[in-house]
């Protein structure tokens, strides 16, 4: 009966830790062209209670979408938690 609880303690703990959601933020830093001179531009997004996967979906997708300007350069975005 011991062995029964702790393989459901221990399939518990490991599926809350799977599933673990958490607030991410999305943290984009970027360099924006204007002919001859240039603007270093940063922006946070908020993603929400997420899974690390998806906010780091959600991430790569927010940087594709600064990317699709032709001014925007550089793009670097990090998922912070």
């Amino acid at each position: 009966m011991k062995k029964i609880g702790m393989i459901l303690g221990l399939a518990a703990l490991t599926l809350g830790a799977v599933a673990c959601k958490k607030d991410y933020s999305c943290d984009c830093k970027w360099e924006e062209e204007h002919g001859d001179h240039h603007h270093d531009k940063a922006q946070v997004y908020d993603l929400g209670k997420v899974s690390k996967k998806d906010a780091e979906t959600a991430c790569d997708l927010q940087a594709d979408a600064i990317k699709a300007d032709p001014d925007h350069k550089d793009v670097d975005c990090k998922v912070k938690s």
